[in-house]
């Protein structure tokens, strides 16, 4: 994951072109299934990798992409979304949550409708049920 993380935060735009093109956010979000049998760690670390593409798109840094595809913006949803349900630990959940704010956040009702369409509502509920239960 690190050699990954280099490659694509590095100023070099092709580096994160072929990237997406090669669908690299699809591998990602494979790695991160349920079946995949990977550590939390490296899950943590996919999802921290995938809130820094999310920034870099957002606010315009990044010039790879050179319209930001409804494809690629749920497939960072459901990234996100993978994360915060499956994490067990508080810090893999609050990672996904940014993630999900970043979307939201630099990216409006687009990012909004991402996150609906992952079927993002339940898994939110779910997510604030347990760490209700955690506070009390």
């Amino acid at each position: 994951m690190y050699a990954v993380g280099v490659l694509v935060r590095s100023p070099v735009q092709e580096a994160r072109s072929s990237f997406y093109s090669l669908g690299g956010l699809k591998q990602l979000q494979a790695v991160m299934s349920p079946s995949s049998g990977t550590a939390l760690r490296v899950k943590t670390k996919i999802i921290n990798l995938i809130t820094d593409l999310i920034e870099l798109t957002a606010t315009g840094d990044d010039t790879s992409l050179e319209t930001w595809d409804d494809s690629v913006m749920s497939q960072f949803a459901a990234a996100a979304l993978d994360m915060l349900g499956q994490a067990e630990e508080l810090d893999g959940k609050e990672k996904a949550l940014m993630a999900m704010r970043a979307l939201l956040v630099r990216r409006g009702g687009a990012g909004r409708a991402a996150l609906e369409e992952e079927g993002g509502e339940p898994v939110l509920r779910e997510a604030l049920t347990e760490l209700d239960l955690l506070v009390d």
